[in-house]
């Protein structure tokens, strides 16, 4: 809106004048804008109304027509421990036998205590180098193959294994993997092989290889392997059919033939470790009497390998100023230049030249002399090396120990002993190979298993759905049988009329609230400027007081309403004998009984819920129970009678949308012609104020120039 100052000359408050000049078209703008939120207000009452009425004919009603909404089984099982069963509407009722043979369950490995090389805890950043895991080795999870990096860790290892379809976790408190699949029966089940010899040595590193799970039985693992021995290629066939001769081969083994194996290699590891122990406390009395040998070789001779050494002497001034003469040595880059010197000219006969080569050679011999003696003159020289000489001279010059060790000699070298040594160890390897689990614990994923009426049925997850029966299956019962009962649910087809009622009564209330609500009388929506001297509180009640009778006496749902209510009333034959809803003791209160928007309502006899009725005799139920096939029949007729007269009141039509129960595209039509009108308004309203705005400027401006020119006369006249 343009700033205007105006009555400046006049004196006149124009806007004043000018807004009372086109309050006829202001008043008019604002009667279509009250009229059109009006409307607007009214759009979304029925909006509301017709959601109401669109949910209660697609869920509530829609339902009822069906038969299966009244097919409602429900079923017992004899031993609740054994089974859960639930029964869907094309269950045969009637009593059948169910034994439970075996429980599903997921594969699931619990790996043996891992640690380092060094006996370290091993943590999720640890290196599996550093558990003697070699890079490059091998593993396969279900089909994908694993291979062991320089740089893999434990955590980048278990994020490998979920990669390739298991659920996988490293506990650092237990130090172990646990592994297991992410469905459960056989077909859930999971295999960790060894796809080469490292790949082998990795899965015993990390405490996952395993040949028998805990009730003694294969691995799917060993399957695997048998399948690959047979049927694999190259360095995987090869790992493969190593463990299966290996396992195969431990089944020939007893106990007793295993620790006589054990005594051998244990009685000849003995003989090893004694030998052994001897000879390195020969080495140590060796190492120290060639050490003092060096000495005693080099310790006159040391002035001499000095004298060779000095290249020169020269004269220097020490700290205190004086003159003194100091040898100076040659270097170590002078030293090799004198190797290299007779390494080149090695076989010269210049005899200046293998005069000078003489010369070298003994300089670098005194060199490497005095380096052998500064060596061994260290070693011995060390408290340790001495104690460590003394122990194991002690121990080599005494007899017993000679004695013991001629002996032990004797028997490791023995053709006999080494023979029986080396097949005693292979048979054990190959026990151990075939058992190394560590305390590793394999748990084999298996289907559940039960027989039913004599069949057999199994399922990867537990759950059989069979000729309308849900059975969960949750113990095993071996041969006992165990009783499914299955018969109608009476009281599922009661609880499914009662809750169509109260739904029915939901909407049937709604509809007689909004018909019969009180007017408005003269209230009308308020305008801008009719809002600024009202509290918020004040406004809202206002709008509220017009929003809650927008529905009322609208002859749609009028209409709609009365229908309902004569269809609900309807008597139907069957075999013969006529129902209505009454004749199940459902019925409205009387008229002085229920509230004004309450007496289209029903109400079941005998309803434990309902206050009304709670005391009346329970029609409904007994009908059900004696011939439930009627009860069916009765409401399904009922609900399709209502469902179609819904319907074709909520069909398409030039005025209407389809589902829609009001005149929604008229509405709309009238919204925009209102929409139409008060721009119309608004243009008019603004060409008249500022036509009367110019007509004022020019009497304004006409004025100016009147006192101009009367100021003028008056100063001539005055002079």
């Amino acid at each position: 809106m343009a700033i205007r100052v105006s009555g400046l000359i006049s004196g006149l408050d124009t806007d004043s004048i000018v807004q009372e000049l086109v309050s006829a078209y202001s008043t008019k703008k604002d009667k279509y804008v009250k009229a059109q939120t009006k409307l607007e207000w009214k759009m979304d009452a029925w909006k509301s109304m017709n959601s109401k009425i669109y949910g209660f004919y697609t869920s509530s009603l829609s339902g009822m027509r069906l038969s299966s909404a009244y097919s409602l089984k429900s079923s017992t099982v004899s031993n609740s421990s054994a089974a859960k069963v639930t029964a869907s509407s094309t269950a045969v009722n009637g009593t059948q036998k169910l034994k439970v043979k075996q429980l599903a369950s997921s594969g699931y490995m619990t790996g043996g205590e891992v640690k380092t090389t060094k006996g370290s805890k091993v943590e999720g950043g640890t290196l599996l180098s550093d558990m003697g895991i070699s890079a490059g080795s091998k593993l396969q999870v279900n089909n994908t193959e694993v291979t062991v990096t320089s740089d893999m860790t434990m955590n980048t290892f278990v994020a490998a294994l979920k990669d390739a379809g298991v659920s996988a976790n490293f506990d650092e408190n237990n130090q172990r993997i646990f592994i297991n699949s992410t469905k459960s029966g056989e077909e859930g089940e999971f295999t960790i092989t060894a796809n080469n010899a490292d790949g082998l040595g990795a899965l015993q590193s990390l405490g996952i290889f395993a040949v028998k799970d805990v009730d003694g039985n294969e691995t799917a693992d060993m399957a695997k392997y048998r399948e690959l021995a047979k049927n694999g290629t190259g360095e995987q066939q090869s790992i493969a059919a190593a463990i299966v001769a290996a396992v195969d081969k431990t089944t020939s083994y007893d106990s007793a033939q295993l620790a006589a194996y054990n005594s051998t290699i244990s009685a000849y590891n003995q003989n090893l470790s004694t030998a052994s122990k001897y000879e390195n406390n020969q080495a140590v009395v060796k190492n120290y009497e060639e050490q003092q040998a060096a000495i005693e070789k080099h310790k006159d001779k040391l002035d001499d390998y000095r004298a060779l050494l000095v290249k020169e002497q020269k004269t220097v001034t020490n700290d205190d100023g004086n003159e003194e003469t100091v040898d100076v040595q040659y270097t170590d880059a002078e030293l090799a230049d004198m190797k290299q010197y007779i390494k080149d000219n090695n076989g010269t006969s210049d005899m200046d030249i293998a005069d000078k080569m003489v010369k070298y050679q003994e300089i670098l011999d005194a060199k490497a002399s005095l380096d052998e003696f500064d060596t061994a003159n260290a070693f011995v020289s060390e408290a340790a090396n001495t104690a460590a000489y003394n122990d194991a001279k002690t121990y080599v010059d005494d007899t017993d120990n000679q004695t013991a060790y001629n002996d032990a000699k004797a028997y490791i070298e023995n053709t006999s002993n080494i023979i029986a040594y080396n097949e005693a160890k292979t048979a054990v390897s190959s026990s151990s190979a075939a058992s190394f689990t560590s305390d590793a614990a394999r748990i084999s994923g298996k289907d559940s298993i039960i027989e039913l009426n004599g069949a057999t049925f199994t399922s990867s997850t537990g759950t059989f759905s069979i000729n309308g029966l849900s059975i969960t299956a949750t113990q095993v019962t071996g041969n006992e049988e165990v009783s499914i009962t299955t018969s109608t649910d009476t009281q599922a087809i009661y609880d499914k009329i009662k809750s169509f009622l109260g739904k029915y009564n939901e909407l049937i209330t709604a509809m007689d609230t909004a018909y019969n609500a009180a007017s408005a009388g003269d209230y009308e929506p308020l305008t801008d400027d009719e809002k600024e001297d009202m509290t918020d509180s004040q406004i809202e009640k206002w709008e509220t007081k017009i929003k809650d009778s927008l529905l009322r006496r609208d002859s749609t749902l009028g209409n709609a309403s009365s229908s309902m209510k004569s269809i609900m009333s309807r008597s139907f034959e069957i075999n013969g004998k006529t129902y209505s809803l009454n004749t199940f003791g459902i019925n409205t209160l009387g008229y002085f009984s229920a509230d004004t928007n309450e007496r289209g309502c029903l109400h079941i006899d005998g309803d434990a819920d309902d206050s009304n009725t709670s005391g009346n005799a329970d029609k409904l139920m007994a009908a059900i129970n004696e011939d439930p096939e009627a009860v069916t029949s009765f409401f399904q007729q009922l609900s399709n009678t209502l469902y179609d007269d819904l319907t074709k009141r909520m069909a398409s039509s030039s005025v209407s949308s389809i589902y829609t129960i009001y005149n929604d595209k008229q509405m709309s039509s009238e919204y925009s012609d209102y929409k139409d009108k008060i721009s119309k308004w608004e243009d008019k309203l603004d060409y008249y104020e500022e036509y009367y705005y110019k007509k004022f400027s020019a009497m304004e401006t006409a004025l100016s120039k009147l006192q101009s020119s009367t100021s003028s006369l008056s100063n001539l006249l005055g002079s």
